[in-house]
């Protein structure tokens, strides 16, 4: 008799759990989210803004408020943002007083292209679209890239730039004659890098010869210059 007590009170136990979780399932998909708490990591963003995203976010999944149908599928409003070229990473959260707090991580410019298309290229060598009110200070690459192209700009522009003179002083990059070309912030002259080899040599040549320009008074006058002779650097007057 004890036995069957103990069998019959587990057994409403279970059932009791089953329904209440049932009923928490219920009113979780009673929810209506009637708006959205947007935070940007940068807290002040760059591309997107919040009415931007609150739009995006209504297009794509419906009018608010909304209710939580299967708990409203937080990884299919991920997805609407993510797939945004200017987003990097969003979070998403839904809170029980029907607010979605989202998190955004914008893409951080690293080279503007400046072809026959105008647009950003991450660190990764991904492509997002300019901002109508922010212009980043990022070097410049004139022409067109493909794909392939595009990462390779990419890994030499961030070999350059691990120097603090490169960091400093790079403006823009073209590619010319199977090799790059490159402006400077202070000089006026092109500096002609060839290929992304022996690119500790040539940064060493590069910082001796601007060294020696800004002592002469007046300056030389100087068109280009080719770090791809090896042990001398080779100017061009205008």
């Amino acid at each position: 008799m004890k036995k069957r007590n103990q069998v019959l009170f587990c057994s409403l136990m279970i059932l009791l759990l089953i329904g209440l979780s049932a009923f928490s399932r219920w009113q979780n998909n009673q929810r209506e989210y009637t708006e959205f708490n947007i935070i940007f990591e940068d807290q002040t963003p760059k591309f997107l803004d919040a009415d931007f995203v609150e739009n995006l976010l209504k297009q794509k999944l419906g009018p608010f408020p909304t209710t939580a149908k299967d708990s409203l599928d937080l990884n299919r409003v991920e997805d609407v943002l993510n797939a945004e070229k200017a987003v990097e990473k969003s979070t998403v959260y839904a809170t029980p007083e029907g607010t979605l707090t989202i998190f955004i991580e914008e893409r951080k410019p690293y080279i503007r292209v400046q072809g026959s298309q105008t647009y950003y290229l991450d660190a990764t060598a991904h492509a997002f679209a300019l901002s109508k009110t922010y212009s980043a200070d990022v070097p410049l690459y004139f022409g067109d890239l493909q794909p392939n192209t595009a990462t390779a700009i990419v890994a030499f522009v961030q070999k350059l730039q691990a120097d603090p003179f490169w960091s400093r002083e790079l403006v823009a990059v073209q590619q010319k004659n199977q090799g790059y070309v490159l402006q400077l912030r202070s000089f006026s002259f092109d500096v002609y890098f060839g290929t992304p080899t022996q690119m500790l040599e040539k940064t060493k040549k590069i910082k001796a010869f601007c060294a020696y320009y800004k002592l002469n008074n007046p300056q030389p006058a100087v068109r280009s210059i080719d770090l791809t002779v090896a042990h001398q650097v080779v100017a061009t007057d205008l």
